[in-house]
């Protein structure tokens, strides 16, 4: 009888535990400058450092706490209401999947666009831009990361004025 038991029991606990799903990444976005963009075996990567991209208060704030403040009384104002800082010079590298959508604005950019306009890279044709003589607009410029998990869904440019 107690074998019945325990053989009931252990087939509850898989069905139950078979049943029971890792909840999913969630979605979340990071600044970062991208440093290297890069093939190997056949797959893109890219090599990016984490920044913080700060506005307003918070930017006022950092410039602060960082010590380049130029106003004598202490206040704040940074240039164009944005301040980068990088806190951790720490690099990650990340596989690209080749559909990943990467939006470039800089390069496109004319006085009579819209500043939301940007162009569709793909990994192969974003590598090829790092290359370029317009290698600036990769290297040069804050991007933002959508990661689930570990894997990068999409990028995009942070327009700076």
């Amino acid at each position: 009888m107690l074998k019945k038991i325990g053989i009931f029991l252990i087939f509850f606990l898989v069905l139950l535990s078979s049943s029971i799903s890792a909840a999913p990444a969630k979605e979340t976005k990071q600044a970062a400058f991208i440093k290297k963009v890069y093939t190997s075996q056949g797959k893109t990567y890219i090599t990016v450092d984490y920044v913080d991209f700060l506005r307003g208060e918070a930017a006022a704030r950092a410039m602060r706490e960082a010590g380049e403040c130029d106003d004598q009384d202490g206040d704040c104002y940074p240039p164009d209401d944005y301040y980068i800082r990088n806190v951790n010079p720490k690099l990650r590298t990340f596989p690209l999947n080749k559909n990943v959508p990467i939006y470039v604005q800089k390069l496109h950019f004319t006085y009579d666009a819209p500043v939301d306009t940007y162009k569709k890279y793909t990994p192969a044709s974003f590598k090829a831009l790092s290359t370029s003589s317009k290698n600036y607009i990769v290297t040069d410029v804050p991007y933002w990361l959508t990661l689930k998990g570990d894997t990068i869904t999409k990028i995009e440019e942070q327009f700076i004025p």
